[in-house]
């Protein structure tokens, strides 16, 4: 287990984008409305900077149903945030996204994606282009059993890494990796974690 936890604060280290500063307020702001019942969520990470210092961010919103949805929402330089925008799929629950942006400024969402009413979950992921453009909702590597807590990252590369924690192999869950070159291709998952 700590042999994947150093793993992924490794992969985190080197694949770290040189950013520019945004421009922080002084002071505290209001939360946006609609807000309120907002969580970033245990796991991942859910801001990242782009070249050009706006904050792009994913959440789960937690719904009076007890449902959840991933939703995401840029900060522009002037502090100004842009309409939150829910990416995960209807009729699904969405919880501890985590975002990653390319060199090109296209976001990449995953987040845990559960059925409503189901036991088992898997990674779920969506791309957002440079342009603002969505491309649909998809899931990663299905199978039965609890896949969750998606933790990503992009090389000097472009190429997208991906770790999470799986349970398809029964009732020891194991952390597996995957990787996606620019043609955003995903490899077969390799299993990291022992025992």
């Amino acid at each position: 287990m700590m042999r994947s936890i150093l793993l992924v604060c490794i992969l985190s280290a080197i694949t770290a984008q040189p950013l520019r500063a945004a421009d922080w307020q002084p002071t505290q702001e209001e939360v946006p409305a609609g807000l309120s019942n907002a969580a970033l969520g245990t796991t991942g990470r859910p801001a990242m900077v782009d070249g050009a210092g706006r904050i792009h961010l994913v959440y789960q919103n937690n719904l009076e149903s007890g449902d959840f949805e991933v939703v995401y929402s840029v900060r522009e330089r002037n502090g100004d945030w842009n309409p939150a925008e829910k990416i995960s799929p209807p009729a699904r629950s969405g919880r501890n996204a985590s975002l990653v942006l390319d060199h090109g400024g296209n976001a990449y969402a995953f987040w845990m994606d559960v059925t409503d009413g189901a036991s088992d979950s898997d990674i779920g992921f969506r791309r957002r282009a440079s342009n603002g453009s969505w491309g649909e909702p998809e899931i990663l590597f299905p199978a039965s059993g609890i896949s969750e807590d998606p933790v990503a990252a992009v090389d000097a590369f472009d190429r997208l890494h991906l770790v999470w924690v799986d349970g398809r192999f029964g009732n020891l869950q194991k952390i597996l990796y995957a990787q996606a070159g620019t043609d955003r291709i995903w490899s077969a998952p390799q299993v990291l974690s022992t025992g």
